[in-house]
C-alpha cells in the first residue's frame, strides 16, 4: 500500500516524503549550500582583499603622493607658526578636508587654492599623483568591516560543515573505524573539507584587516 501510495505522488511530493526520513536534514542542506557556494565566495573575497592590499601598497609607495603630503605639512606649519616653534609632525586625513575652508596668507584664498598654485609653479607633476594609485577608487567601494564579517561567517559555516560531516561519518563507522557504506564516503569528504579550511586559514583575511587598520590608525605619515 505504501509503494502504491508513493507511485501516485508527483516528483516533488516523493522528494518531500523521502526527506522526512533524513536525520538532521537542515544541517545537511546547509552543508550542500556551503559546498556549492564556497568557490565563488572564496574567489570574491580573495579579489577584494587583493584589491585593498594593492591599493594600500600603492598609496604607501607613491613618491609623488608622499612629496605632496610633505608640501602640505610644510605649508600648514608655515601658516600656523611661521615655520618656527612647535611644528606639527603630521596630520590626519580629516585635516585635509579643511584645506578648502582655511584661508591662506591673504585671508581670501583658501589653503587648498594656494597649495595648487604653489605646486603648479614648483613641481606640477605632483598633481598627477593619482596615476600612482589607480586602484584606490575600486578599493573605496569595499567596506573592510563587511569583508571581515564575511570572512568570520565563512569560517563559522566551514566549522559547522566539518562538524556535521564528522558526526555523519562517526555514525557510519564500524568497530574497525572504517566506513560501513562506501557509497556514502564521496558525498562529503573530510579531507576536502580540511583542504578548504586550510585555504581559508592561509587567506588569513581577518588578520590582514587587523594589521591594515593598525597601519591606518597608528602609523605616522612617512615623509
Amino acid at each position: 500500500a505504501k509503494i502504491e501510495a508513493m507511485e501516485s505522488l508527483c516528483a516533488c511530493e516523493k522528494y518531500m516524503v523521502a526527506m522526512m526520513d533524513v536525520q538532521n536534514a537542515s544541517a545537511k542542506f546547509d552543508c550542500l549550500i556551503f559546498q556549492t557556494q564556497f568557490d565563488s565566495r572564496f574567489q570574491e573575497t580573495m579579489e577584494q582583499i587583493s584589491t585593498l592590499s594593492k591599493a594600500c601598497h600603492d598609496v604607501r609607495t607613491s613618491k609623488r603622493l608622499r612629496k605632496l603630503m610633505a608640501t602640505i605639512l610644510t605649508l600648514v606649519n608655515q601658516i600656523n607658526t611661521g615655520g618656527t616653534g612647535n611644528l606639527a609632525a603630521g596630520f590626519t586625513i580629516d585635516a585635509l578636508l579643511k584645506l578648502n575652508e582655511a584661508k591662506a596668507f591673504d585671508k581670501k584664498t583658501s589653503v587648498l587654492q594656494y597649495l595648487v598654485q604653489l605646486v603648479k609653479q614648483n613641481d606640477e607633476k605632483l598633481l598627477k599623483f593619482r596615476e600612482d594609485i589607480p586602484l584606490t577608487e575600486k578599493a573605496e567601494s569595499i567596506v573592510s568591516d563587511a569583508l571581515t564579517t564575511d570572512l568570520k561567517q565563512m569560517k563559522q559555516d566551514l566549522d559547522e560543515v566539518t562538524k556535521t560531516a564528522k558526526e555523519e561519518a562517526d555514525k557510519l563507522r564500524g568497530p574497525n573505524g572504517k566506513i560501513i557504506n562506501p557509497h556514502y564516503q564521496r558525498k562529503i569528504s573530510l579531507q576536502e573539507l580540511k583542504e578548504q579550511k586550510s585555504e581559508v586559514r592561509e587567506m588569513d583575511g581577518i588578520k590582514f584587516f587587523n594589521q591594515m587598520e593598525h597601519t591606518i590608525d597608528y602609523t605616522p605619515m612617512e615623509i
